[in-house]
């Protein structure tokens, strides 16, 4: 029997859909939420969220979904913008919660951190609301008249933009990447991934389509806490960013309960550097390591590969995949470059709509027959392999040199006195170079110390890499600021060292 497991606490489909009915009379009865309103959730996973999710499905609400770590000025904007009967928000994020004032009702227990739901003034009353008495006969049922969801998500550009999506095509796309991965209904799959985005979701989704069960996790809950999750759910197929698998199987090794019970690790939402692949694949021999690639605007994952069974196949996202259709293309004329060269990797078959409110600015993110420009440069081999060699506006124009940051990067983080790195450009006399930001290990942080580590540092730089690859500046920083994903946000990386 599926269940969604929070917190060492288990509910089944049938008591999620009778707690979401009861909270959906509420809703519909004290926030005029109904067919035709948004409701804005801006939360971490838990049992808590997916019951309001699941009450919006009931009243057919439209879900805005918003990362909590949001800037204050883009919650005030996107509440603007859509008029949210209702806001959902973490007790826990005081920061987005100042400022609100009609706090109409909690969910969830308080002792784990419940959901404050906040009514919003002036919001316009929505369509009849008619809560279901019996419930859906299936997920599907329920979400094919479901409105289309709008998920906020920056990707590497650092400019937020609202995804229009499908539900049905969030199902199938859980449903189809999980069967890949061979799920069984006697399994446990748990996503340590936001659940504001695609990615996060649609492990959930697809996990009840299949009869399995899935683990929660917040986001923000400490490695450890994590850790001892995935061995006492004994989860067998563990869906997370490479920066979360690195703290989970690279620097230390698993417990043994981990490594007999963990089946399936994949890895997406930003690159890992090869270093740190080796020492997780070392420490999980038994389990099928996925490398994959997808974006919210392609449902999430469109590429993965089985390293495990593949090894030499570790430079790359794998071929196309889940209704998913990739081609490199030259970023100006548009038209396919030749196989193996570089180009902007452009999606088709299975994609978004658009943006929300950008319907004007379609050329900026779609090619003239449709597909979606990515913004990644990449490759496309003789057998379809995908390989991702950087982004198209990260690119540093040295002279005429175009440079990929995550090449220095790679080579930055290899040496050991270096526990994080990010590389922006940064302009003397009318050229770009390259500038090293890196976070340094405990014993090379201070005085003497950090000054040897960055000369370290340049030589085995200039050893590794060619003249014009060597960073021009690195600058010791308290931390590299990411997404929620694991991406370098670069353009604030770039406001702070440069």
């Amino acid at each position: 029997m599926s269940e969604l497991i929070f917190e060492g606490k288990g509910t089944d489909l049938a008591e999620l859909w009778q707690r979401a009915q009861v909270l959906a009379v509420e809703l519909a009865e004290g926030h005029r939420v109904g067919p035709g309103a948004n409701v804005l959730l801006t939360l971490e996973f838990s049992d808590a969220a997916l019951e309001l999710l699941a009450a919006s499905w009931l009243l057919q609400a439209r879900c805005v979904l918003l990362p909590p770590t949001c800037s204050r000025a883009l919650f005030e904007s996107v509440v603007a913008q859509f008029a949210p009967a209702a806001i959902g928000i973490d007790s826990r994020n005081e920061r987005l919660r100042s400022g609100l004032k009609r706090e109409s009702m909690t969910v969830g227990d308080p002792a784990s951190g419940h959901v404050v739901v906040y009514t919003n003034e002036g919001t316009d009353a929505a369509g009849e609301a008619v809560v279901p008495s019996d419930p859906p006969a299936s997920l599907r049922t329920l979400l094919e008249d479901q409105p289309q969801p709008v998920f906020f998500t920056s990707g590497s550009t650092s400019q937020a933009k609202g995804v229009v999506l499908e539900w049905p095509r969030i199902l199938d796309k859980g449903a189809a990447v999980l069967e890949h991965y061979r799920v069984a209904a006697d399994e446990r799959v748990m996503p340590i991934l936001p659940f504001s985005h695609v990615y996060g979701l649609y492990p959930v989704l697809g996990a009840l389509a299949r009869g399995a069960s899935c683990v929660l996790c917040r986001e923000t809950v400490p490695p450890g806490e994590i850790a001892q999750a995935i061995s006492r759910e004994r989860a067998s197929v563990v869906i997370c960013p490479p920066l979360t698998a690195q703290f989970l199987f690279g620097r230390h090794a698993p417990s043994a309960v981990v490594q007999e019970n963990l089946r399936v690790l994949s890895l997406g939402g930003a690159a890992m550097a090869a270093d740190v692949l080796e020492q997780v694949r070392q420490n999980l021999p038994q389990t099928q390591l996925y490398l994959s690639y997808g974006l919210a605007e392609t449902y999430s994952t469109i590429c993965c590969v089985d390293v495990s069974a593949e090894p030499e196949r570790v430079s790359t996202v794998g071929p196309a995949r889940f209704l998913a259709e990739v081609q490199a293309r030259d970023p100006n004329s548009g038209q396919p470059v030749p196989r193996g060269e570089i180009g902007e990797l452009c999606i088709g078959g299975q994609i978004t709509s658009g943006y929300y409110g950008a319907e004007h600015d379609r050329q900026t993110y779609f090619t003239a027959d449709g597909w979606l420009r990515t913004g990644d440069l990449g490759c496309v081999d003789e057998q379809g392999y995908v390989s991702i060699r950087g982004r198209l506006k990260e690119t540093i124009n040295a002279g005429g040199l175009s440079i990929d940051p995550s090449e220095i990067e790679e080579v930055v983080l290899a040496h050991p006195s270096v526990q994080d790195c990010g590389v922006v450009g940064a302009e003397r006399m009318n050229r770009e170079y390259p500038v090293a930001a890196v976070v340094l290990d405990a014993a090379a942080t201070d005085g003497a110390d950090q000054a040897t580590a960055i000369e370290e540092l340049f030589a085995h730089c200039r050893r590794q890499l060619s003249a014009k690859l060597v960073p021009g500046k690195i600058v010791v920083v308290a931390g590299i600021p990411r997404g929620a994903l694991g991406k370098i946000e670069r353009a604030t990386l770039k406001n702070q060292i440069v």
